[in-house]
């Protein structure tokens, strides 16, 4: 005979949970589970939320373009699935078909290219903000939604505040090449007051003072157009800009240099020398100037900047700086391995020798730089005193009252202690670990008293308690 047992499984799409499904499951007398079926998933359009099954854990997977297996398994066909993915995503245009030797089909070729001609007002996923090979203002690249109508561009003009966005379906799988013959060749002769995404910010080969590059903007006709932008943004008023040659390249780059010396070292670290450059070393190296002048105004620059007397500078017409000075004796300016941060994203640690400061770009290694999403729920937040946002609970836009063990409409009870701690170093308030005394009822979760000293209640009573307020998050 046969039993039959009912099972409570989680349905689970992404990394949220979906949907309870009651299923009757049906076990022979000697254990054995009817096996199930394995379906293959595809996205035409793309799904609004991320997916662990494709390109959440495994970026070589596109939902847009590829079949992927399903991690959920299916008694009889795969329609009983195609709901929950839908609903999941936001679509309906999801489509599951089953696997009879765990193989799905290969990717589809179908594919949208986007073109932003004047760029985008805010960083975009797709182009430029994980990849910073792309460059949205010159570069074809691939929209990660799929949908190449009408409503799609809408989506991006709203987005990037633009009205010139072109999108273009591609049926091989390629993108129109990055087009050259409208661009101009810039120099900065005395440099650039701010960080130029077309040469230095990105690529660090290119330098604005001494080499020529190509703007990312498109012109029709001359380049004068884009002069007087570039001298309002660099603050100067004699940077060049000249069409390419007729082989679509620029001038090759200037060989008259400004040489810097720091005898003594500099109190600050130095993006020229020792910052980004740890083979540089301001006390025994001779380095390039980034900004150009070689003149006294120059050198007071420095001088204020390192709190020193004594920095030297030389223009070089040969494109090269002196040797470095021997080092027969050491200077050390501070004690090795000691700790001079000041700024949370910047870590100052003295090097082993003492006669500088190795600094660590922390916000590089943050999460949401990094394009880590928060989990479903949760949002990045800021953290006091440090440099990385932090996945946090969207807090109720109203407070729970006193003495009630009750959340505002719309919301509901932070129960996870971890989050109830963060919370508390957001808001910038103390948080207690004290144990509450035993029997004594405390709103649920997370709450506070009069004085904004925080507490987390897991183990006591759930219940109203006098100058207590419940903090709640947005259900």
């Amino acid at each position: 005979m046969k039993s039959f047992i009912l099972v409570l499984c989680r349905v689970v799409v992404g990394d949220d949970v979906d949907v309870l499904h009651l299923l009757q499951t049906q076990v022979h007398k000697h254990g054995h589970n009817v096996s199930g079926v394995k379906c293959c998933v595809r996205t035409p359009t793309g799904c609004r939320k991320p997916m662990r099954q494709c390109g959440y854990h495994d970026n070589s997977c596109n939902p847009l373009f590829d079949w992927f297996l399903d991690d959920v398994e299916v008694e009889g066909d795969c329609d009983k699935r195609q709901s929950d993915y839908n609903r999941y995503c936001g679509t309906n245009d999801i489509v599951l078909k089953p696997s009879s030797n765990g193989q799905c089909p290969a990717p589809s070729e179908d594919r949208c290219c986007v073109r932003t001609p004047t760029g985008c007002n805010k960083p975009m996923r797709q182009c430029g903000h994980h990849d910073k090979s792309c460059n949205p203002l010159t570069d074809w690249f691939f929209d990660d939604y799929g949908s190449c109508d009408a409503s799609r561009i809408n989506d991006y003009h709203k987005y990037c505040g633009k009205s010139d966005i072109i999108l273009a379906k591609s049926s091989n799988g390629q993108c129109p090449p990055e087009p050259t013959e409208k661009r101009c060749c810039v120099h900065t002769p005395t440099g650039c007051r701010k960080p130029m995404r077309q040469c230095g910010y990105h690529d660090n080969s290119c330098n604005p003072l001494f080499d020529w590059f190509f703007d990312d903007v498109e012109v029709e006709g001359d380049c004068d157009k884009r002069q007087s932008d570039y001298n309002r943004y660099c603050g100067t008023n004699d940077i060049v800009l000249q069409k390419p040659s007729s082989t679509g390249q620029c001038p090759a780059p200037i060989e008259k240099r400004c040489c810097v010396r720091t005898p003594t070292g500099c109190n600050k670290p130095m993006r020229q020398c020792g910052h980004h450059d740890k083979s540089c070393n301001p006390l025994t190296d001779w380095f390039f100037d980034d900004y150009g002048s070689c003149d006294a105004s120059r050198i007071n620059d420095y001088n204020k900047y390192c709190g020193r007397s004594d920095i030297i500078l030389e223009e070089s017409s040969t494109g090269q700086c002196p040797a470095s000075r021997p080092t027969t004796t050491t200077t050390t300016i501070c004690v090795p391995g000691s700790d001079d941060t000041t700024d949370p994203c910047e870590e100052r640690t003295c090097n082993a020798l003492g006669m500088g400061y190795d600094v660590k770009d922390v916000a590089a290694t943050c999460p949401e730089t990094n394009g880590v999403e928060c989990p479903a729920g949760e949002v990045y937040t800021t953290i006091a005193g440090e440099c990385c946002k932090k996945c946090m609970f969207e807090a109720c836009t109203e407070e729970g009252e006193e003495n009630t063990n009750e959340c505002p409409a719309g919301c509901t009870f932070v129960d996870d202690c971890a989050q109830c701690e963060l919370a508390a170093k957001a808001f910038g308030h103390p948080y207690s670990e004290a144990p509450i005394p035993a029997g004594s009822p405390r709103p649920r979760g997370c709450f506070r008293n009069k004085k904004w000293l925080i507490k987390c209640n897991w183990e006591n009573p759930q219940g109203a308690k006098k100058g207590k307020y419940p903090i709640c998050k947005k259900a």
